[in-house]
């Protein structure tokens, strides 16, 4: 007779958790910076071949706005300037990160969108597979680039390597949004150029938030797209580089668990 009572408790228990988990950022505001693979998403985070609409249905932030740009790299060009209008969706030298946190920085000011709680930033494919579009991406290391201490200071076309980039473009959002938790994700493997080269990215970006204390997710090795795989058939992508709707599925999925150990703790 004792059983269905206590039946009846796991189930309200179960219930109950569920919903807290459902809940729990919902007082989070989340806007994301990247290249096309978020940019499928669409601003609202609402189409099918972006990871971001997964993202935001598992982790049921407040909000969560996309400024993300098809064509974007993180590396400025010495002909970089800020520009808050440009929408391509092409390499250009100022379809980069730096003006998308602009970007980011007006739309707060004009309270078109909320002042996050979190910034995402998905980028560095374009890095690697157009790196002849980026000619000093690798002109300053990671060390030089945390060394100078008025990096966050100077104009994009001074910091042209993919370091000075990261760095400048992290330390700007801190010292517009000083509150909020910034998330970097590496690019995905694709089969448009080797393993190395998007590690050698992805490394890159590691030790950049590694020595800003800047958490770093490693799409390139925890992510479902597998260029190998994918040589063999397209299962998560539609061309080898950009997310179908199950990739983008499965990479949401997996961003949303990777960053509710961040902020759950």
């Amino acid at each position: 007779m004792q059983l269905l009572p206590a039946i009846l408790s796991l189930t309200i228990l179960s219930c109950s958790m569920a919903s807290a988990q459902t809940s729990a950022h919902d007082t989070i505001d989340v806007a994301i910076l990247g290249d096309s693979n978020t940019w499928l998403g669409g601003d609202h985070c609402d189409k099918p071949k972006g990871w971001n609409t997964y993202f935001k249905a598992a982790y049921n932030p407040k909000s969560c706005v996309s400024l993300a740009r098809s064509g974007a790299t993180w590396t400025n060009t010495t002909n970089t300037v800020l520009d808050r209008e440009e929408n391509v969706g092409i390499i250009t030298d100022n379809n980069v990160i730096y003006n998308q946190v602009y970007r980011l920085i007006e739309a707060t000011e004009d309270r078109k969108t909320p002042r996050p709680h979190m910034i995402i930033i998905a980028c560095g494919t374009n890095d690697a597979w157009f790196e002849k579009k980026r000619p000093q991406i690798w002109s300053a290391s990671v060390d030089d680039a945390i060394a100078d201490e008025g990096i966050v200071a100077k104009d994009p076309s001074e910091n042209p390597s993919l370091a000075q980039s990261v760095v400048q473009d992290c330390l700007l959002i801190r010292q517009f949004f000083p509150s909020t938790q910034i998330v970097l994700l590496t690019p995905l493997q694709t089969t448009a150029v080797s393993i190395d080269k998007i590690g050698r990215i992805a490394d890159t970006i590691q030790k950049c938030g590694d020595l800003l204390g800047i958490p770093v997710i490693r799409q390139d090795k925890v992510c479902v797209v597998k260029a190998s795989d994918e040589k063999q058939h397209r299962t998560n992508t539609y061309d080898g580089t950009h997310t179908n709707a199950t990739g983008a599925k499965a990479n949401g999925e997996i961003i949303a668990a990777e960053i509710s150990k961040l902020t759950d703790n």
